[in-house]
């Protein structure tokens, strides 16, 4: 067997201490300086640790062996195996994958990156355990023996993990900013830790938001939403507003960006957002969750006259079976909306939805 053996340089470990100290000492003096509200020593401590975890290679072998646990099956995803015997905490030895790197992918392109968003929005919003570092040289096009084009995924160093929580609050921060209810969406801020509990007038904050979103996006939707664009908007209003930024948001706009960006290089129209809401649909539809069947009620029904949005239904069902279903989830592939929405209503946790037809039915009927 051919493999990669990784090993690391004398006194990194050193070295790599005495940088985490002068940029967590320049990270106090500018927070100070330009008085910003986001706590970046936070933000360095959560990189310093991450890059302490990349240098001991046995954790970082057990992060790939974790990794290839949770998504490894996924449709699409190769994952490197680990050779623990031949492993150590400056030496790490996996299997070796031939191919090619971002940038060299030709006509697979566009299909390599679509892999690589559902995984990583399987990483984000289901297991929660994410790479935080999928930058071109860590993405490879692995062509199989049957001569399909695969992604893998390597380096495992730097990873970082979103509670359930959190996950939670993402998919219901997507609900909001679909049905444009930035007071919900503001809530849906403070779970997320980006405006402590009573740190900001809702109302306000809600005016804040619908003005970085409308920014980020080319026609004020969240299809045309570009990742780089909300971060460095939301990083603009960091500095004047009671927003701040997490440390572990950093890390998880920072692989979305990276994505954005590869994909930008393949297809200048790209749109990330565009491209995940299938997911983000199915699991709305799908997931058993008490806090996603809220969030769902409150995007499918009126809050003021009790009404079933038909529209928004059709919308999801449509999306929800825009893609092939995921190898991760309980979802078959290349679904139609109207098999969909029997396999939605059929379901044991479909349950609530009959109730909102039942009602809107005998509303119809009264």
């Amino acid at each position: 067997h051919e493999v990669a053996v990784k090993v690391q340089r004398p006194q990194v470990r050193l070295q790599a201490g005495v940088d985490l100290l002068l940029l967590r000492i320049f990270a106090k003096f500018v927070r100070r300086r330009a008085g910003l509200r986001s706590d970046l020593p936070s933000i360095v401590d959560e990189f310093g640790s991450g890059l302490f975890d990349e240098l001991n290679y046995v954790q970082e072998g057990r992060n790939c062996q974790r990794f290839a646990e949770m998504y490894g099956s996924t449709d699409g995803i190769v994952v490197p195996k680990v050779y623990t015997d031949y492993t150590t905490a400056r030496v790490l030895t996996l299997e070796w994958l031939e191919g090619d790197k971002a940038g060299e992918w030709g006509s697979d392109a566009m299909p390599l990156i679509d892999y690589g968003i559902q995984c990583t929005l399987l990483q984000l919003l289901d297991g929660g355990f994410f790479h935080a570092d999928p930058h071109p040289a860590n993405l490879k096009r692995v062509v199989g023996a049957d001569g399909r084009a695969r992604l893998a995924f390597l380096d495992f160093g730097m990873m970082s993990e979103i509670n359930e929580q959190r996950r939670v609050a993402l998919i219901k921060a997507i609900a909001h900013f679909i049905n444009k209810d930035f007071k919900l969406l503001a809530q849906d801020f403070i779970d997320l830790e980006f405006i402590p509990p009573g740190g900001s007038n809702l109302e306000d904050f809600a005016k804040i938001l619908k003005s970085v979103f409308g920014k980020s996006s080319d026609d004020n939707t969240i299809t045309n939403l570009s990742f780089g664009r909300l971060a460095s908007n939301m990083a603009g209003v960091a500095r004047n507003s009671q927003l701040r930024l997490p440390p572990y948001y950093a890390l998880i706009i920072r692989s979305l960006t990276i994505l954005e960006g590869i994909a930008l290089d393949a297809d200048p129209g790209f749109k990330i957002v565009d491209e995940a809401y299938p997911f983000v649909a199915r699991r709305f539809l799908s997931d058993p969750r008490p806090e996603l069947r809220e969030a769902l009620v409150e995007v499918l029904v009126d809050s003021k006259t009790g009404r079933l949005r038909w529209k928004r239904l059709i919308n999801l069902l449509e999306r929800g079976s825009d893609e092939e279903g995921d190898t991760n989830s309980s979802t078959p592939a290349s679904e139609s909306a109207v098999e969909l929405a029997f396999r939605v209503l059929s379901d044991k946790n479909g349950e609530f939805l009959r109730e909102i037809l039942e009602n809107e039915m005998a509303y119809i009927l009264d």
